[in-house]
């Protein structure tokens, strides 16, 4: 593989993964003001929750649950990119671009 077709494969992955971290923010985003606005009634200015995909699946929201199947099937493409090119993710997004 020439290095300039393996530098694109990594930007890809990264983008992928950043994409993916914006799809979650807006999918929380979007489950604070419906199906998950009594928690969001009970957090202060300041409070820090780490959300995971988990809160969000199985949501009778159609919406809700349109975005975590996008946001899965971004996760695997990213992963089955980076298994092809025998790239490790985490090590890859802690590299500079």
């Amino acid at each position: 593989m020439n290095q300039p077709y393996k530098n694109t494969i990594k930007a890809t992955i990264k983008d992928l993964v950043s994409i993916r971290h914006d799809l979650f923010t807006q999918a929380i985003n979007l489950a604070m003001v419906g199906e998950l606005s009594e928690v969001d009634d009970v957090f202060e200015v300041g409070d820090v929750y780490q959300f995971k995909m988990e809160h969000l699946e199985n949501s009778s929201d159609a919406n809700l649950a349109l975005l975590v199947e996008l946001i899965r099937k971004i996760e695997k493409t990213a992963e089955s990119i980076a298994n092809l090119n025998a790239l490790d993710i985490d090590a890859l997004m802690n590299e500079e671009r």
